[in-house]
């Protein structure tokens, strides 16, 4: 599986491209998203966004306006698409926050994605509707700000739930060692190498 990523914005969120048709967490600038386009040579029909955060999607009406992209989001973090209080989106943002619809609402369960099964998994806690991305024949998950190679996302946003976020964790932990985690900033490590480092 061919998968790109370039750290984008302020707060330098991994946005990702995978297969050079899908985008995850198109971030604040969208000058790079641009130049991440055409150093990929991609033609990014789908754009999927791990959860309501400024710096995971702050570049998503672009990427719909200038590509056509379709906008997929769960539904609980929708509003942060189109009310810039729930994106919390700071005054040192580098893109003005466009409101957008999402064009579908990602559901928890299997799916099928790229060509490919995949498995939408709900991990509430950093905010009240994020997913993690998971594919399980390539052994490859996307995580967004839930869990990182070091650590895990904060909660003291609006929204955010330290219980809920713990809960998730341990479901995604219990994973097998051996998937390889990009999550939404940092860079990627397997669950092995996660659960043997910070998480003791």
């Amino acid at each position: 599986m061919e998968i790109s990523v370039k750290a984008i914005g302020e707060c330098a969120a991994n946005c990702y491209i995978v297969e050079k048709t899908l985008m995850i967490d198109p971030g604040d600038d969208t000058g790079a998203l641009d130049r991440f386009i055409a150093e990929t040579g991609a033609d990014i029909k789908t754009v999927i966004i791990t959860h309501g955060h400024f710096d995971h999607l702050l570049g998503a009406a672009h990427m719909k306006e200038k590509y056509g992209a379709r906008l997929l989001i769960s539904e609980p973090d929708a509003p942060a698409l189109y009310d810039r209080d729930t994106a919390i989106v700071p005054a040192y943002s580098l893109t003005p926050f466009t409101p957008v619809k999402a064009d579908a609402f990602l559901q928890p369960g299997k799916t099928e994605l790229l060509g490919r099964e995949c498995e939408i998994i709900s991990t509430p806690g950093h905010t009240p509707g994020g997913i993690c991305l998971y594919l399980p024949a390539e052994k490859v998950m996307f995580t967004g700000d839930t869990l990182f190679a070091h650590g895990y996302g904060r909660t003291d946003f609006p929204g955010g739930d330290m219980g809920q976020l713990i809960e998730s964790l341990r479901n995604l932990l219990k994973m097998d060692s051996d998937i390889t985690v990009y999550p939404g900033h940092y860079e990627e490590a397997t669950l092995d190498r996660i659960r043997r480092g910070y998480y003791r």
